[in-house]
């Protein structure tokens, strides 16, 4: 039996709703919770805003001028965010550091499973190529389509 997480739900609850139905099923401790609440809340903003599969609202303000789909809204907070902070915030959070110390669950922290580790930079530099290169939808830095 698998889970599924429906969108219109979780623009409802958001990922702290989630995270809360989650630790009544497994039993979480209030800090464990907490821990896990402030570390999705981060990773959720890294995942709408940086990598490989960001969203297309997001890549599309990234575009060069001419590549841009002129009709397509900006993301409601991607451009609000210094998305290099953001990184740096979830790189040094207990959770990131646990998952990071063990080779089968580091890349759990990645925005998405095809973007390379975080290290600080990874996202400006992503974003960057994004702007430069105009990087689609899952294609790496330097990956050819």
């Amino acid at each position: 039996m698998g889970y599924v997480q429906d969108l219109e739900t979780l623009s409802k609850i958001g990922s702290r709703g989630v995270v809360e139905a989650h630790a009544k099923v497994f039993h979480l401790t209030n800090h464990s919770t907490e821990m896990l609440a402030e570390y999705m809340e981060v990773w959720d903003k890294l995942r709408m805003c940086c990598g490989v599969q960001m969203s297309k609202y997001r890549r599309n303000e990234l575009l060069p001028q001419k590549k841009r789909d002129g009709k397509m809204k900006p993301h409601p907070i991607c451009g609000t965010l210094d998305i290099g902070t953001v990184e740096r915030q979830l790189m040094n959070m207990t959770l990131y550091k646990i998952l990071h110390e063990h080779e089968y669950l580091h890349d759990m922290n990645n925005p998405s499973t095809r973007d390379n580790d975080l290290d600080g930079g990874y996202c400006v530099r992503y974003n960057r190529m994004v702007t430069k290169k105009g990087l689609t939808f899952n294609q790496r830095i330097g990956e050819q389509i």
